[in-house]
């Protein structure tokens, strides 16, 4: 931090000058204050300081001085009682958190006196992170624990001369005078072994060589440096400096922009305000040199948080170049990082392309791994730079000087600020910048894997990831240009088929929406790709309960792949399992089944029996045999189809927990629940481990496990089972999906084993009403809600109503079921029942 060094003159000198200046003598004041004159002589000699705050206030106000007066009379009542001091900038009246730093700071510099290491500590970070101000508040908090504080300029070698010459001259040394400054120097590090408890502040350190001549060798004082080098050998034992907190940046910016006073906490001011506050804070990353700069900017031209924010929205970069003078800091967010870009190009050109690359990534969690398994992608220099491994530590080195990236080198991870990254795509010409993010697409592109979750290995999965937030921010950059970039469509495509495969299907949809126009734009309406963008659309239709818009995608894909690419062509045999799935879920049997057995066929005997698509062949056979109560030709398929993904993409995927929930499911609608049981927990682990704990597929996991706990009769292990999959279904799926009104129609058959009939009803009728609107009156799952609310009223002695819902389900079932289904069964045994009552 730049500054004019002045000398903080002491308490006592400051009071003295501005009593004698209101022509008050001692005696006076004393009087004024109510207290003895012999104090306010203690105090002018540098004996004592006042014991409070108000008290230094009531002096001021008794000499009526000026606030800037008040200021210079309070912060001087914070220093040392020493005159020894030369903390060259007044106490930042705006500053805001770093409460728990500057206590575990202070009890490092203090602890182990007899040390010299240990009383050594350097704030460390980014530019424009705090680290000065935090210094800065370090010595005005904890002034009287130290005999004398200094400071030191150490941004470059003369800096650092003239500020050991403001030491020597304030210390009355002899060498002051002289003209060799190296003289004087050494006469100031005498001192400095000579004498103890002193602290000396050794700011903006750039070069360690510059400062270690500069040091004593042995001290009996504290050192505290402030640096963006991450690594300081053994000057001084670094102490990260973190963002700040939303709450912490909202309370600084409020106050820094005058909506709430100094020390004032967020509950003064308004809700609006504050939730504006955050949205900025967090959109600057909790930089507090941003938000400083933006507090000041809203002052001085008196808009509202509002304004700023939609400014900052649309020209961020603009407003962070804003002139320095908004600001209590010597220079803007924009010109603090541009030069340090600017000293980075002047040491390595190498670790530009690492910065530029990294930039134009999310700015957490950076794989090492993407970066040089794609270096190719990504420039022929970038490629030179990491195919020389010795280049790429060094250039990671400079950007670690600097803070302009952090590393886990364990991990293998990089980090930059948002802010950075924002600031160095700004610096560069428009067409360099549309180069690198067609090349991060390109990047990310290639290392996301081309088939679906269900087929990828678990490292795949986590591997996938890894990647999203990086394929996220390339998505969003492509789109300034209009997505016109090669492979941008098979880019989207990936991308949102992740986000579906995770249940995060508001994301996916923009995503997915453009991958159709980009390859209708550029490969036409008819090609395949086209056709595949609109399946997986339909998909994303299906997952969110909308079938009838499914459909029609569906069969416009299976149309053009069959007559573009074949009967046989795995595309083809992807969009017939698509469409086949859709109408099993929807009941109509007699119309998925023949899909079903063609793209087995095909399966067979094109790709052979253990591949994955034959497998998931497999699997949507038995799951349509299963529903129709054709157990018997189920089974196999299940078990061959469990084996073989346990073989082939692991025991833990979640893949093979569908196939475990499945065959679970099977053996639990034949009452083998010992052997159901173990399967559906074995499911559900590996969903809560792979998928998360709130993802659908675990609260389908949830509630099968429960129903197999409600058969066996082990209600209270059943229910909170069902309550957890309902509150998954209703947060990620909506309230009226159609998984939703399956979580409530088996909470309420809960309900109703336990007699709790009027919570059972409430859920049925509700869960009715979502499968009627979202499935359709001729649908199985809408059969069902009617029969089983019938069955409830008919124990409550609703018997007319209840033969009335039986029927509707009666007629249902048959338009849509095998003859011989279960369901038809049950409600035709039903009837007979509620005829003999």
């Amino acid at each position: 931090m730049e500054g004019t060094h002045f000398l903080q003159a002491p308490f006592g000198e400051l009071l003295k000058n501005y009593r004698k200046g209101k022509k008050v003598t001692q005696r006076q004041l004393a009087e004024k204050l109510g207290i003895h004159y012999n104090s306010v002589w203690a105090w002018e000699r540098g004996d004592h300081l006042p014991e409070t705050k108000g008290m230094v206030l009531e002096i001021a106000r008794q000499l009526s001085l000026n606030d800037q007066d008040t200021r210079h009379l309070l912060e001087a009542s914070l220093t040392a009682v020493s005159p020894y001091w030369t903390i060259p900038y007044p106490r930042n009246r705006f500053f805001t958190g770093r409460d728990e730093l500057l206590k575990d700071l202070h009890n490092l510099l203090r602890q182990n006196r007899a040390a010299v290491l240990t009383q050594s500590f350097a704030l460390s970070g980014m530019g424009g992170i705090g680290k000065t101000q935090t210094a800065i508040e370090y010595a005005y908090r904890h002034a009287p624990h130290y005999s004398a504080l200094f400071w030191i300029d150490a941004e470059t070698s003369e800096s650092m001369l003239e500020s050991y010459t403001s030491i020597a001259t304030l210390l009355s040394l002899s060498a002051q005078y002289e003209a060799d400054q190296q003289k004087i120097v050494a006469s100031v590090i005498r001192w400095l072994m000579s004498h103890r408890d002193w602290l000396l502040i050794i700011d903006n350190l750039e070069e360690r060589t510059l400062i270690q001549p500069l040091l004593p060798a042995q001290h009996s004082g504290s050192l505290l440096l402030t640096t963006r080098m991450q690594a300081l050998g053994t000057i001084a034992q670094p102490l990260a400096m973190e963002r700040m907190t939303v709450q912490e940046g909202a309370q600084l910016l409020l106050r820094r922009a005058g909506r709430i006073l100094p020390g004032a906490s967020l509950n003064v001011a308004s809700m609006q305000e504050v939730a504006l506050a955050k949205s900025i804070v967090e959109a600057m990353d909790g930089l507090p040199l941003a938000i400083d700069q933006a507090g000041a900017y809203i002052e001085e031209t008196q808009c509202s948080l509002a304004d700023y924010w939609t400014l900052y929205q649309s020209s961020a970069v603009t407003l962070l170049n804003e002139p320095d003078k908004h600001s209590d800091y010597p220079a803007s967010v924009f010109k603090t990082f541009t030069l340090a870009f600017e000293k980075i190009q002047q040491r390595n050109l190498e670790a530009i392309e690492l910065l530029c690359a990294c930039s134009f990534l999310a700015p957490d969690a950076i794989p090492e791994q993407l970066l040089i398994n794609g270096a190719q992608l990504l420039g022929s220099r970038f490629l030179a730079l990491t195919s020389h491994p010795w280049h790429y530590q060094a250039a990671i080195k400079d950007l670690l000087a600097y803070s302009l990236m952090h590393r886990q080198g364990e991990a293998k991870i990089l980090t930059m600020h948002r802010l950075v990254q924002a600031i160095i795509q700004e610096s560069l010409p428009e067409m360099v910048q549309k180069a690198w993010v067609e090349r991060i697409i390109q990047l990310v592109n290639q290392s996301f894997p081309a088939d679906r979750l269900t087929r990828l290995t678990v490292e795949q999965w986590a591997w996938c990831g890894q990647l999203l937030s990086h394929a996220l921010v390339g998505a969003a950059l492509s789109e300034r240009w209009q997505d016109a970039f090669p492979d941008v469509s098979q880019f989207l495509l990936k991308t949102a088929n992740y986000l579906r495969d995770r249940a995060r299907y508001r994301e996916a949809e923009p995503l997915y929406e453009r991958a159709i126009v980009v390859c209708t734009r550029e490969q036409g309406s008819s090609h395949p790709l086209t056709a595949l963008s609109r399946m997986h659309r339909g998909l994303l239709y299906e997952y969110e309960g909308k079938d009838s818009e499914a459909e029609p995608l569906y069969l416009q894909s299976l149309a053009i792949c069959e007559r573009e690419l074949g009967p046989i062509h795995t595309d083809t045999i992807q969009c017939l399992n698509t469409l086949a799935a859709l109408y099993n879920y929807q009941g109509r049997y007699k119309e998925a089944e023949p899909l079903y057995l063609r793209a087995l066929a095909t399966c067979e005997q094109e790709l052979g029996p253990i591949h994955l698509d034959t497998t998931q062949a497999l699997n949507n056979l038995a799951v349509l045999y299963g529903l129709q109560g054709r157990y018997e030709e189920a089974e196999p398929l299940f078990q061959r189809a469990l084996s073989t993904r346990e073989q082939t993409i692991g025991l833990t995927h979640p893949s093979t927990a569908a196939s475990l929930n499945n065959l679970a499911t099977l053996y639990r609608k034949q009452e083998h629940y010992e052997k159901a049981e173990p399967l559906y927990q074995r499911a559900l682990a590996i969903c809560e481990e792979k998928l998360g704990p709130s993802h659908p597929s675990t609260a389908t996991s949830l509630n099968n496990l429960a129903l197999a706990y409600r058969a066996q009769g082990k209600y209270s292990e059943a229910e909170p089972l069902y309550q957890r999959a309902l509150i998954i279904c209703e947060e990620k799926l909506g309230p009226s999906h159609p998984s939703t009104a399956t979580s409530l129609h088996n909470l309420a058959m809960f309900y109703r084993d336990q007699g709790q009939i009027q919570e059972a009803e409430v859920l049925l009728r509700r869960a009715l009403t979502i499968r009627e609107q979202e499935l359709g009156s001729l649908h199985p799952d809408t059969a069902q809600s009617l029969a089983d609310l019938a069955l409830l009223y008919h124990k409550q002695g609703k018997n007319a109503e209840a033969k009335t819902l039986l029927q509707q389900a009666l007629v249902i079932a048959q338009q849509v079921l095998d003859a011989q289904h279960p369901l038809i069964k049950e409600i035709n045994q039903s009837l007979i029942d509620f005829a003999k009552d």
